[in-house]
């Protein structure tokens, strides 16, 4: 049973163009913005990442295992574009709210009118990011990789090339805060990716269209379809129940599209807000016992060294989980197929996160020198031994929404973040520990979720496996 490895090579290399350019584009940007004239746009940033969070993961998701298992229409891939988009603007609307709250009657605050311009720039950026990820899912799901992974090139392209070359022609003439400014070349980046997976599709369903006009079958289809037309248009009695039929059908398949969408999209919910808890609490408990200063240095350490450090070599694993899901939703559901991809994605991530742990060990003193920080050796070294079940947690997420069990991502998240939670409280109120608290808390959670979702994945083979040996005895009793 082979993997993906094309497809998830393919996806590596552009998110790693992608990420080259995106750090090009920040440097950019905060050459020519500066840190104080950004401060909405700061605070707007994550909310639009939670609001977008349906319609960028969810939706894109559940697309792709519905148009590579042969079953997606492109109503129902419109539809349930729609319905991510207007989700997502109100949870914008809903966050923006909470942050005018918070924000807009502080002296430190941007201010009400600074939140709510950024918030309604941000509108048409979140429905061109709900668009992109269902195109993205769509082309996904139709077998198409090259085209998603060059559209995030071009989106990242895109707005370097903006703030490079056209904003120096129109920033005297544009009168608009660093935030709105942002909000704008963000907005271009994804207007472009968009006209690009847009001919791209159009050039996928054309291709499809044609490798399929000539074989005898497509013509028997199309001729059986004409006579059901001529059929029913000659019956006028009979049209009406006819359509009432076709939407429900069509409502059906978005309320599934939809309904597939909330687990990956909670499960990114619940990651973000583990995360969120996470820091804050650690910064407040630290700071009792050994005050702000050290409860800040802890914290920045772990978050902006350590962590992404960590985290690097995820970009060939979560290539290999994006490539997995339509592979094995075309496939369908096998036991046998699914004990198979287990073991070969394990063996896969283990190539990855044996050799990363080992060199992040070993090099930890010189990696966080090169991040600017020498002191956050010894973090790294204590989450290095659990990159394999870190790493492990997409590709097993893949398999398990591949296979119809997109709960148990939930599950899993849910007693992640509880056991993320406990152990950082445990760590620092019981055990007294400062340094090694937040890497506790790290292992704790992972090795938690991880063991969720593996424990899933085996169950679900074991099952079908144990299910259709029974099947056959049964078949077999009623034979003899």
């Amino acid at each position: 049973m082979t993997l993906p490895i094309r497809e998830s090579g393919i996806l590596s290399a552009a998110d790693l163009a992608a990420r080259m350019l995106g750090l090009l584009f920040l440097s950019r940007f905060l050459t020519e913005m500066g840190l104080g004239a950004s401060a909405s746009f700061r605070i707007l940033l994550p909310i639009i990442g939670v609001a977008a969070s349906f319609g960028s993961i969810g939706v894109p998701q559940a697309l792709t295992r519905v148009f590579a298992a042969g079953q997606g229409t492109r109503r129902t891939a419109w539809w349930s574009t729609a319905a991510a988009s207007l989700v997502s603007v109100a949870g914008l609307g809903g966050l923006t709210w909470i942050a005018v709250g918070h924000y807009g009657q502080g002296a430190a605050g941007p201010g009400t009118d600074g939140i709510l311009r950024v918030a309604l720039a941000a509108v048409p950026l979140l429905v061109l990011t709900c668009l992109n990820g269902s195109l993205r899912g769509i082309l996904f799901g139709l077998g198409f990789t090259l085209a998603p992974a060059l559209a995030q090139v071009v989106e990242i392209g895109s707005r370097l090339w903006v703030l490079t070359a056209l904003w120096p022609l129109v920033k005297n003439e544009l009168h608009a805060t660093g935030a709105q400014i942002g909000i704008y070349v963000l907005t271009t980046g994804e207007a472009a990716a968009a006209v690009f997976l847009g001919i791209a599709l159009w050039t996928a369903v054309r291709k499809k269209r044609r490798d399929s006009a000539g074989s005898s079958q497509e013509s028997t289809i199309k001729k059986s379809r004409r006579d059901r037309k001529f059929s029913s248009q000659s019956s006028a009695g009979k049209k009406q129940p006819r359509d009432r039929v076709f939407s429900s059908r069509e409502s059906a398949r978005v309320r599934t599209v939809l309904r597939m969408a909330c687990a990956p999209a909670g499960q990114a919910l619940l990651a973000s807000l583990g995360y969120a808890l996470e820091l804050p609490f650690a910064e407040a408990w630290i700071a009792q016992t050994h005050g702000v200063d050290t409860a800040k240095h802890l914290i920045a350490d772990y978050s902006a060294v350590a962590l992404p450090l960590l985290c690097a070599p995820m970009v060939l694993t979560d290539s290999l989980a994006t490539a997995l899901l339509p592979s094995e939703s075309a496939v369908g559901v096998s036991a046998r197929r699914a004990a198979q991809q287990l073991r070969s994605v394990i063996r896969a991530v283990v190539l990855v996160a044996l050799p990363a742990a080992a060199a992040f060990v070993v090099l930890a003193p010189a990696l966080t020198r090169a991040f600017g920080s020498s002191t956050a050796a010894d973090l790294l070294v204590k989450i290095a031994p659990f990159a394999l079940p870190l790493y492990l947690q997409a590709p097993l997420s893949s398999l398990l929404q591949a296979h119809g069990r997109s709960r148990a991502l939930l599950v899993a998240g849910t007693l992640g973040d509880g056991a993320r939670l406990g152990a950082l409280y445990w760590g620092i109120h019981s055990l007294h520990l400062t340094r090694a608290a937040l890497p506790l808390a790290f292992a704790a959670s992972v090795c938690v979720q991880t063991g969720m979702l593996y424990l899933a994945t085996r169950n679900l083979t074991t099952k079908r496996i144990s299910n259709k040996r029974e099947s056959i005895r049964r078949s077999t009793k009623k034979v003899l």
